[in-house]
């Protein structure tokens, strides 16, 4: 059977099918399906003889015909879980395989959440998950995958690390950028849940958002759930190298990163921003209502350039109100060299999370001054202030046709980007000169022999690479 005609075939599960087409595939093929319940019993059944013990992946309510998953596999001492994941396995005549895995009940359709899945796949799975830990990189989604991300997760959990947290305040009266800390847990929005609760999806859509959008909104780098399919966090993610060429000339306490943003981002941050105060709407378009009612041609540079001194005055009095509001929008993650050199700081790891606000003030700070045309900054400013002023109208905002109408000639993949000079001037934090994870730390989340794979022509990889390979040879 090729390809092409499997393409054409109606295949349903068997519970999506009619009951009198079940009943007749049940006399003409004795098709018959196992519920969840009996599988995992005897799923049990097999491990129990295997481990020895009962309860090993589960314990059972008989009466209820549920079961709850045990908090960790416990192997006995004379067994391995390699062994465990090596062990041959099959099942017969299995249809739609619920003994092999069980994404959802065979008989009911009820899809059965990750936690409690029994197959003896399921099983394996687990049992990898909480128990294999690979080569890792500080570089979340670089070289990871979903468990790789909350193996790196884990780890700077258990170092209790918390991230240099960039957030908007309001000081005498004026608002300004500010340097604080914040765990990864609160920037992940995932509160007491363990790591291996949690399920890291990268370049992927965070549902929440397309409410507030007719279009299909834009994925973003990460997004955090839970383990029941519940939207925590999204999450834009850059990795980036301190100093940046023109920084490394000047005293060590300028250097800095530059930030590449796509349009992406800026859409979510407006979106960010208008989720966590949408009961407001009222309010919010009182606000911006005189700036953005007025303009007839959003798309206009003339029109545009004259009106972005009263946009961001809007954008301003906004924030003023609402900023308390702000949230982890982006993570950035740092390694810093010794200048221009391949060779990693003696400190050199770090990690800076920027609020929704605080970003924000990347491309709204300067974007008042009048000018010919529109540059990437000013346009960045009107989109935010056009998103927020239109949500607060209806709720709901054509996100693709605002910013494909508001392109003013510049592509509109990338939306704008800040050099390293600029950043240091929101990024105060003395961390930067002293990042707070030692160069050798890589010998401890990189397993022997893993930095082998590694390609050197990349930058980071070029660094890890060469660092490694110089505390080997004992050149320093």
């Amino acid at each position: 059977m090729t390809p092409d005609v499997v393409l054409q075939l109606d295949i349903l599960p068997r519970v999506a099918k009619s009951k009198e087409d079940q009943k007749t595939r049940t006399k003409a093929k004795a098709e018959v399906f196992t519920p969840s319940w009996i599988c995992n019993t005897m799923n049990n059944v097999c491990d129990t003889e295997w481990f020895g013990h009962d309860d090993v992946f589960n314990i059972e309510d008989k009466d209820n015909h549920t079961w709850t998953p045990t908090d960790k596999v416990i192997f006995p001492s004379d067994k391995t879980w390699e062994e465990y994941v090596n062990l041959n396995k099959i099942e017969i005549t299995c249809g739609e395989a619920p003994f092999i895995v069980s994404r959802y009940d065979t008989t009911t359709g009820e899809i059965i959440p990750i936690s409690h899945r029994i197959g003896f796949l399921d099983r394996k799975l687990r049992v990898i998950k909480e128990n294999h830990r690979p080569g890792l990189s500080l570089q979340p989604g670089e070289y990871l995958g979903d468990g790789g991300f909350a193996e790196w997760y884990d780890w700077v959990k258990d170092h209790n690390i918390p991230a240099i947290y960039i957030r908007l305040d309001q000081i005498g009266g004026r608002l300004c950028v500010v340097a604080d800390e914040i765990p990864l847990q609160e920037a992940f929005n995932c509160g007491l849940l363990q790591p291996k609760d949690l399920f890291f999806s990268f370049e992927s859509v965070y549902q929440p958002y397309q409410q507030y959008s007719f279009d299909d909104i834009d994925g973003i780098d990460l997004v955090v759930k839970d383990l029941q399919g519940r939207f925590l966090s999204p999450l834009e993610v850059k990795l980036t190298v301190l100093p940046t060429d023109s920084t490394s000339r000047q005293p060590e306490e300028n250097w800095g990163c530059e930030l590449v943003i796509r349009s992406a981002t800026t859409s979510y941050c407006a979106l960010g921003m208008y989720d966590t105060i949408k009961y407001e709407a009222k309010h919010i378009r009182e606000v911006f209502e005189n700036a953005c009612s007025s303009i007839q041609m959003w798309d206009n540079d003339f029109e545009m350039t004259h009106k972005m001194p009263e946009l961001c005055a809007s954008i301003d009095v906004f924030q003023s109100q609402y900023y308390q509001h702000q949230k982890p929008l982006l993570m950035q993650t740092i390694w810093k060299t010794r200048g221009k050199s391949p060779l990693l700081a003696s400190q050199a790891f770090d990690i800076v999370i920027w609020s929704d606000y605080a970003f924000s003030r990347l491309f709204i700070d300067g974007s008042d001054e009048v000018t010919t045309t529109m540059r990437r900054p000013q346009r960045a400013t009107a989109r935010l202030a056009r998103c927020i002023w239109e949500l607060s109208k209806s709720g709901k905002i054509r996100m693709v046709d605002i910013y494909r109408q508001m392109a003013f000639g510049n592509q509109t993949d990338k939306e704008f980007a800040i050099g390293g000079s600029k950043w240091r001037q929101y990024v105060k934090s003395p961390r930067i000169i002293r990042p707070i994870l030692p160069s050798e730390v890589v010998n401890e989340i990189i397993e022997p022999g893993n930095i082998d794979r590694l390609s050197p022509e990349r930058r980071f990889d070029q660094t890890l690479y060469f660092t490694v390979r110089r505390e080997a040879d004992h050149e320093w």
